[in-house]
Parts: structure tokens; C-alpha cells; sequence
């Protein structure tokens, strides 16, 4: 996917996130994202688009990420 600008793309996203977490670095920058979807029905959900900024890569983050989601 990239780590393309998708602000434009958050509004609309987070109506339908349950839940999101994020990751900055130490000048608050946004260095890794991902969240819980659902359509409708609670019981049911899925984790996407989990991106981690390359130079962020290989450490875990998204490993974190993803336990923290879950």
C-alpha cells in the first residue's frame, strides 16, 4: 500500500473504525496506523491496512500494532 498522504481519507475511515491505534515518533509524528473495522454486527471485525513508515520498519512496531488491536 505505501505510506502515501491519505488525510483525506480519515474522516470517512474512522465512521466505520471501531477501534484505531497509532504510533508517533518523538516529534509527533504519525509513524505507524492501523484499525478494527466492522460492518453493522458487532460480534464481527477485521484489522486493516496496518502501515508502518519505513524508516520504522523491522522493529516490531507493526508486530505491536496488531496486539494492541487485538
Amino acid at each position: 500500500m505505501g505510506w502515501g498522504r491519505h488525510d483525506r481519507d480519515f474522516p470517512t475511515l474512522f465512521k466505520r473504525c471501531n477501534f484505531w491505534a497509532g504510533v508517533r515518533n518523538e516529534n509527533n509524528k504519525l509513524t505507524a496506523f492501523g484499525y478494527v473495522c466492522w460492518h453493522g454486527i458487532r460480534t464481527h471485525g477485521y484489522i486493516e491496512d496496518i502501515i508502518v513508515h519505513p524508516d520504522y520498519q523491522k522493529k516490531g512496531i507493526g508486530v505491536e500494532l496488531v496486539r494492541e488491536l487485538l
